[in-house]
């Protein structure tokens, strides 16, 4: 924002703001641009054209639908893997009961066949 550098107080010395209770005949003139705003390294010492705004504008709009086509892509993708991590998760808890159903009845055979031989000393 390009502001006065006129640094005269008001006439009268009776400050209200920047202009002297002696109307605005006695303020310091202001001297500035509404609305500039920077764009990155288009910007230049000479105002953008529309055209440009509306170029770096489209420009912004087209890669953010890009970013977020690809993060609907990446979600997309851990979905699927979480569903295959999540069947084979469900396959290995029925192989580990199975193993533990399998371990238990062979203990009991073993108890079985220790009582029937006597105890655990004759084996």
């Amino acid at each position: 924002m390009n502001l006065s550098q006129d640094k005269r107080s008001p006439v009268g010395g009776h400050n209200a703001g920047a202009v002297a209770f002696g109307g605005h005949n006695n303020a310091a003139p202001a001297q500035f641009a509404v609305g500039a705003v920077g764009f990155g390294p288009m910007w230049h010492d000479d105002e953008p054209t529309l055209r440009e705004l509306y170029d770096v504008a489209c420009a912004s709009i087209v890669r953010l639908e890009q970013e977020a086509e690809e993060a609907r892509a990446t979600l997309a993708t851990w979905e699927v893997e979480r569903g295959i991590l999540v069947r084979e998760l469900e396959r290995l808890r029925e192989m580990v009961a199975d193993e533990r159903a399998r371990d238990e009845a062979c203990a009991d055979k073993c108890r079985d066949k220790a009582a029937a031989d006597g105890g655990w000393g004759n084996i």
